[in-house]
C-alpha cells in the first residue's frame, strides 16, 4: 500500500505477447477506510482470467445459487514495535457459484472475516490517551487465488472493518466484509480458489468521533505452514452449441407431414446439446464403516478413484445436471472384534460390487447438487480368515452378505478438492441415518457358520463415511502446504 493512500497500486496485467496494462474492477462502494479493487491480474502464461463488466444477465453465473464456504488460516502478522510479529487467526466465508460459463461474467457473493488480533497488539493500534479500552477500525485486503492447471490468477478483495471496541479482557475480534470484483474465466475446466494472507491497515479513530485524517499504517501477514488454504473450485464449461430451429413445415428442408407445435413434435431448439465432461484426474478416497453390533471401525483404504470424471448436461430452459462417476476398489481389512461382546474373534472383511466374482471395482454414481454429493451404493460385504479364540475358521470364498448392503449417503464434496460423504444418525431423511448389514450365507466349509456370523455381526443403525481428495489441483512447492483431508 503506498504511503499516504490507504489504497494498493494498480495490477498490471502481462499478456501472451509480453505487453502491460492496467485491469481494475467495478468498485461497488467507496470509502475512506477500504483498500481499493483491482480484480483479476494474470501472473502467469497470461489469459487464464479477464475482468467483466456487463450487467448480470440470465446466463450469468451470477444468478446461480451460491454455496456457503468456510475455511480458517493462521498467519504471522508484523505489528510495529515493541509488539513485533504475533500470531492472527482468520475464519474467512465466501460464497461460489458451482459452475460458471466461460467469458460469461461472474459474480461471487460477499467476503466475511471474523480476524482474532491477540490482545497486546489490538492495544496496540488504539491512540495514546483514549478513554477505557479503545476501539479499532480500518480495512484489510485478502487475495484469492486462482488455479487452473498451469495457469495462476489472483483476486484481491478489499474489506471494512467497523470500529469494534477492545474488550476489558481477551483478543479481540473483528469482522470485516468486502465484496469481491466480477470476473471471467476465459478457460474451460475446473478452477481452484485458495487463500493468501491478509494484509491489515487498522487504527484507532480519533476521541472526537471526527473522520481519521492519516491512513492506517500496513501490517503484512504471513500465511503459517502445513495449513489447508483452499476455499473450493469452479466449473468453467464451454459455451453451449447453438440450436437451430427446425424448418416450418413444408418450407425446404422440413420433413414431410411434420407439423410443428404437435405432442410429441421434438424440434431442434428443445434438444439438448452434448454434454461437458471433465476428467477428475488423481483422487484418494478412504472409507470407514462403523458395525453397531460389533462395536468396531472398519476402515478401508486409501485407494484410488479410476475412471472419475465430472459430467455436466445443459436441459432446455433447466438448470445444468451435474453427476460424478467414477470406480473404486477397496483393499481386505483384518477387524479383531469381540463376538457377542466377550467372545475374541478376528476377521478379514471386504466390500465388493455386487458381481465379486467378476471383479472388484465399485461404480460410484452421484448427484451433485449445490456443492452436496448424493448417492445411493449396493455393495456385497465378504468375510474370510476368521479366528475365534485364535481358532481358525475356515469360512470359504463365498461367505458373504444375503443380499447386497444398500448405502444412500451424502454430504459437502468438491470435485476438485475435499470432499465427506456418509451417513448421519440425526439426518432428518431416515435413509441417511445409517445402513443394515444383512444376515450371511455360504459361510463355512467343514460346518456351517451363517447363523454364528450373522449373529455376530448383521443388523440395523450402522454408519459409512467416505472421504475424497483430488491431489492434482494443489501447486505448492512445498507438499506439506496442500490441503489435509480430516480423520
Amino acid at each position: 500500500v503506498p504511503p499516504g493512500t490507504g489504497h494498493p497500486a494498480p495490477h498490471p496485467i502481462t499478456t501472451g505477447a509480453g505487453t502491460s496494462m492496467t485491469s481494475q474492477a467495478r468498485r461497488r462502494r467507496t470509502t475512506a477506510s477500504a483498500l481499493t479493487a483491482v480484480g483479476l491480474a494474470s501472473v502467469i502464461t497470461g489469459g487464464l482470467t479477464g475482468v467483466g463488466s456487463a450487467a448480470t444477465g440470465p446466463e450469468s453465473p451470477s444468478a446461480q445459487e451460491l454455496r456457503a464456504v468456510t475455511r480458517t488460516v493462521t498467519s504471522t502478522c508484523a505489528f510495529a514495535a515493541p509488539i513485533g510479529p504475533r500470531g492472527v487467526s482468520a475464519e474467512i466465508t465466501a460464497k461460489l457459484p458451482v459452475s460458471a460459463a466461460k467469458s460469461k461474467p461472474i459474480t461471487l457473493g460477499e467476503l466475511s472475516m471474523k480476524l482474532v488480533l491477540p490482545r497486546d497488539a489490538a492495544q496496540s493500534l488504539v491512540t495514546p490517551g483514549t478513554s477505557g479500552h479503545g476501539s479499532v477500525q480500518g480495512g484489510l485486503s485478502v487475495v484469492l487465488t486462482a488455479v487452473q492447471d498451469t495457469k495462476h490468477d489472483t483476486i484481491t478483495v478489499p474489506m471494512d472493518v467497523a470500529p469494534t471496541p477492545v474488550p476489558d479482557t481477551g483478543d479481540l475480534t473483528l469482522t470485516a466484509t468486502g465484496k469481491p470484483p466480477e470476473f471471467a474465466l476465459e478457460s474451460a475446466g475446473p478452477v481452484v480458489l485458495g487463500l493468501t494472507a491478509p494484509t491489515l491497515a487498522l487504527q484507532s479513530p480519533p476521541p472526537d468521533g471526527t473522520p481519521a485524517t492519516a491512513p492506517a499504517k500496513q501490517i503484512t501477514c504471513t500465511l503459517d505452514p502445513e495449513q489447508n488454504t483452499t476455499l473450493g473450485s469452479i466449473m468453467v464449461t464451454p459455451p453451449a452449441t447453438p440450436q437451430t430451429a427446425s424448418p416450418a413445415p413444408g418450407a425446404p428442408g422440413g420433413a414431410p407431414g411434420e407439423r410443428r407445435g404437435e405432442p410429441g413434435t421434438v424440434t431442434a431448439q428443445d434438444e439438448e446439446p452434448p454434454p461437458y465432461i471433465q476428467a477428475l484426474g488423481l483422487v484418494r478416497v478412504t472409507s470407514t464403516a462403523t458395525v453397531e453390533r460389533l462395536g468396531v471401525k472398519v476402515a478401508t483404504g486409501p485407494t484410488g478413484l479410476v475412471k472419475g470424471r465430472l459430467i455436466m448436461r445443459f436441459p432446455p430452459d433447466s438448470p445444468p445436471v451435474v453427476t460424478a462417476q467414477g470406480f473404486v476398489s477397496f483393499k481386505p481389512v483384518s477387524v479383531p472384534f469381540l463376538g457377542f461382546g466377550f467372545v475374541p474373534v478376528s476377521g478379514t472383511v471386504e466390500f465388493l460390487p455386487l458381481d465379486y466374482k467378476n471383479g472388484k471395482d465399485i461404480e460410484i454414481v452421484g448427484s451433485l447438487d449445490n456443492g452436496i454429493l448424493t448417492t445411493h451404493l449396493e455393495v456385497m460385504a465378504r468375510m474370510s480368515d476368521a479366528k475365534v479364540n485364535g481358532t481358525p475358521l475356515d469360512l470359504g470364498p463365498d461367505c458373504v452378505t444375503a443380499r447386497p448392503v444398500a448405502l444412500d449417503i451424502r454430504g459437502d464434496y468438491d470435485p476438485f478438492g475435499i470432499g465427506v460423504i456418509g451417513t448421519d444418525p440425526n439426518s432428518p431423511d431416515p435413509k441417511f441415518r445409517g445402513f443394515t448389514l444383512p444376515p450371511f450365507k455360504g459361510c463355512g466349509v467343514a460346518e456351517p457358520l451363517d447363523a454364528l456370523l450373522t449373529g455376530m455381526t448383521s443388523g440395523p443403525g450402522n454408519q459409512a463415511k467416505v472421504i475424497t481428495q483430488n491431489l492434482l489441483p494443489c501447486h505448492e512447492p512445498d507438499h506439506r502446504n496442500c490441503p489435509k483431508p480430516p480423520s
